[in-house]
C-alpha cells in the first residue's frame, strides 16, 4: 500500500467514524462493478454489529417461568465479552453459577413426597 492509498484509507475512516458518531451526513458512492471490501467498511459493519447487540441484541439475561407444579423454572445466561468482568468463557460460568444458587434459594423447588408402595397401609 502506497502513503498516498494509506492516507485516503485512514481520511475515509475517519470520516466513516465521524458519520457513526453523527457529526457528518453519510455519502453515497456509486460503482459499476463489484470491488473488494475496504478497512473502512469492514469497520463499519463491525461497529453496526457492536450497535445492534447493545440495542437489544445477545445480552446476559435471566427467565424465569413457572411450571404446571408452580416451581420456577430459572434460566441464566452469560455471555463473555459483554463487560470487561466476564471476558472468559470461565468467569462467565462462574458468574451463571453464582446468579442461579441466588435465585434457586430465593424460588426453591417444591418437596414431592413418594407415594406409598402398593400395598402398604397406613401407620405401618
Amino acid at each position: 500500500m502506497s502513503a498516498d492509498d494509506y492516507h485516503a484509507e485512514l481520511q475515509e475512516l475517519r470520516s466513516e467514524l465521524e458519520r457513526l458518531r453523527g457529526l457528518t451526513r453519510p455519502t453515497i458512492v456509486s460503482e459499476d462493478k463489484p470491488r473488494p471490501l475496504r478497512q473502512s467498511e469492514i469497520l463499519r459493519a463491525m461497529l453496526e454489529r457492536d450497535r445492534a447487540r447493545a440495542a437489544g441484541g445477545e445480552h446476559d439475561s435471566i427467565r424465569l417461568a413457572r411450571n404446571a407444579k408452580g416451581d420456577t423454572q430459572i434460566e441464566v445466561v452469560v455471555r463473555t465479552g459483554d463487560s470487561e468482568d466476564i471476558p472468559t468463557i470461565e468467569a462467565a460460568a462462574a458468574k451463571a453459577q453464582e446468579v442461579y444458587d441466588f435465585l434457586g434459594r430465593m424460588y426453591p423447588m417444591s418437596v414431592v413426597e413418594a407415594p406409598a408402595p402398593k400395598g402398604a397401609k397406613a401407620g405401618d
